[in-house]
């Protein structure tokens, strides 16, 4: 109901899943399964971009992201409307 509320927050959450991973792997002695899985995190996939490399995979990747939010979305409202 608060928009302003909803912009920080969503700008906290980006920040979170795009800087985070990256400043974990550089700083903290972790896994190497937690390593592999967090190199497959955002920052790494937009970094392919900043070099002007256009992978599949990576298209793919933020095209499933959406897809699966938008999917979400939908069944949110949905199940506010039999409120």
């Amino acid at each position: 109901k608060n928009q302003v509320i909803s912009a920080a927050l969503s700008s906290l959450i980006l920040v979170l899943i795009t800087v985070l991973p990256h400043l974990v792997l550089a700083k903290a002695a972790i896994s190497p399964w937690l390593r592999t899985t967090l190199r497959q995190a955002v920052y790494n996939r937009y970094d392919d971009f900043t070099k002007g490399v256009i992978d599949l995979s990576n298209v793919t990747f933020f095209i499933a992201i959406t897809a699966l939010f938008l999917f979400l979305t939908t069944k949110i409202l949905e199940s506010r409307r039999w409120r």
